[in-house]
């Protein structure tokens, strides 16, 4: 799903337009795009386990929800959630279930795992 000028386009969670070539010479050297459902779950869980949360156990749990509700062609492909914007998955997901904080706090994760972005450490 992009959004398409004549020759730039935007990806729907970024607000940077980028000709297409740039993005296919990105995509094509982004480390991230074998990354499977199990690799991005080890990696929150263990930014998570690191970050000294009072209780990490609401955001593990959390993951493990969102895994249970989430299609599973994103579990069979995870790459496939860079097509549509963080936001438009919560709302999907919302419609099976309205979200806590906990859980629209792990799909930005997920989204920031699959972007290369270590996920935020509170000050």
């Amino acid at each position: 799903m992009f959004r398409a000028g004549a020759d730039t386009a935007t990806i729907p969670h970024s607000s940077k337009p980028r000709t297409l070539c740039a993005m296919l010479e990105t995509a094509s050297t982004f480390k991230y795009l074998n990354m499977t459902w199990n690799n991005i779950k080890q990696s929150i869980k263990t930014q998570l386990l690191s970050r000294n949360l009072v209780n990490p156990n609401i955001r593990l749990n959390a993951l493990d929800h969102i895994e249970t509700i989430i299609d599973k062609k994103f579990i069979s492909n995870p790459i496939k959630l860079l097509s549509i914007h963080k936001q438009v998955l919560k709302d999907q997901l919302g419609k099976k279930k309205k979200l806590n904080s906990a859980e629209s706090s792990i799909i930005n994760h997920i989204y920031d795992v699959l972007n290369g972005n270590p996920i935020p450490r509170r000050k």
